[in-house]
């Protein structure tokens, strides 16, 4: 239904996104689709708990770590590591957590959004 996301997210110098793993100690299923207003990121953290997990911006670094200790599936840690673009409202970046999935929403900017005149002196 959606395109799957496409490098104008990623910089250049990056990995595709089959590699953007950073220091895992398991790896999560996750979806990521583009619509015409947004990025959708979707992680599947079974098992994890709100207050175990951090998403921070850092600037153009958007970083997913987690960590857990349970009996039957045992204690893990999760990192991933994003690198964002220019075509993002960085300030308008949500991100909820509910049964399992931790759901990260980036909303995009027209190029001319980010265009600002400046005067000449």
């Amino acid at each position: 239904m959606f395109p799957l996301l496409t490098r104008s997210f990623l910089n250049s110098y990056d990995y595709d996104l089959t590699n953007v793993f950073q220091n895992e100690s398991i790896a999560s299923n996750y979806n990521i689709i583009s619509d015409e207003s947004s990025y959708k990121i979707a992680f599947e953290l079974a098992g994890y708990k709100k207050e175990n997990i951090d998403v921070d911006l850092d600037g153009k670094y958007l970083t997913i770590k987690a960590t857990r200790s349970h009996e039957i599936l045992g204690d893990a840690e999760f990192s991933k590591k994003f690198s964002i673009g220019s075509n993002v409202d960085i300030d308008s970046i949500s991100v909820s957590f509910s049964e399992g999935v931790l759901s990260i929403n980036i909303p995009k900017v027209t190029e001319t959004e980010n265009v600002r005149k400046i005067e000449i002196s």
